[in-house]
Formats: structure tokens, sequence, C-alpha cells
């Protein structure tokens, strides 16, 4: 799946960067997970004050629960180097910046480092993706 590039080190780079992706997504998925188990077992542990939306925090963790169990699975594919769990991952990461945007609110911090994961990860699957279609 991956393109051979006429440099070397082109080549490494955008393997290592897929490779780094994929654990990444599966390092994004256990931070979501936990974060769902911290929102369900107590919704006391994330501030709720005023904001546009209105869920409840035990919602938010289910959410969070369910994302990080499918980014933890796709993260497989796309270490194995599946071009499923690329685009898996490509749709994961999306999912996760936006309920990471939305739970902004109860985890200021944590969200804002979810969301840079996000975007390396959309980043570096799709500039693989990119590659591979110009073969």
């Amino acid at each position: 799946m991956h393109r051979r590039y006429a440099d070397p080190t082109q080549s490494l780079f955008v393997g290592s960067a897929v490779l780094f992706a994929g654990v990444l997504l599966g390092g994004v998925g256990l931070m979501q997970f936990l974060q769902g188990i911290a929102a369900v077992a107590n919704d006391k542990v994330y501030a709720s004050g005023g904001r546009v939306f209105d869920i409840s925090v035990t919602a938010w963790g289910w959410v969070h629960m369910v994302v990080g169990l499918v980014a933890m699975v796709v993260s497989i594919g796309i270490i194995i180097g599946r071009r499923w769990g690329m685009v898996g991952g490509i749709g994961v990461a999306i999912v996760s910046a936006v309920s990471s945007f939305l739970f902004l609110p109860h985890n200021p911090a944590g969200a804002v480092i979810l969301l840079g994961f996000d975007a390396l990860i959309l980043w570096a699957l799709c500039d693989q993706l990119r590659v591979g279609d110009e073969d």
C-alpha cells in the first residue's frame, strides 16, 4: 500500500508518518475511551457550565467510548497498511475532532490536545491516500 519514491528519505518519511498516524489514532481512541468512562462513571467529573448545546455529560461519555473503540480497531488497519484502515481512520479522526470540539466546555485542555492529534492523523492519512492514488 505504501508508495515507493525515487528518494528513499521521502518514502521513509511518508511510511513513518502513516505508522505514526496509526499508533496515534490508537492513542486517541484510548484517550477518548477513558474520557468516556470518566464521564459515564461520574458526570460530576466535568464542569457543565453555560454552553450553546445541551446534552448530558453521560451521553457524551458514551459517544467518546464508542468513538474510542472504533478508533482503536481502525488503528490496527492503518498499522498493517490496509486502505480500509486509512479511509476509516480519516472518518474516525473527523468524528473524533467533532466530538472533542463539542466536549470543549467540559475539558478544554484534553479536547485541544485531541484536536491537535486528530489534525496530525488527518494530514498523514490524507497525504498517503493522495500519493497512493497518483500511482
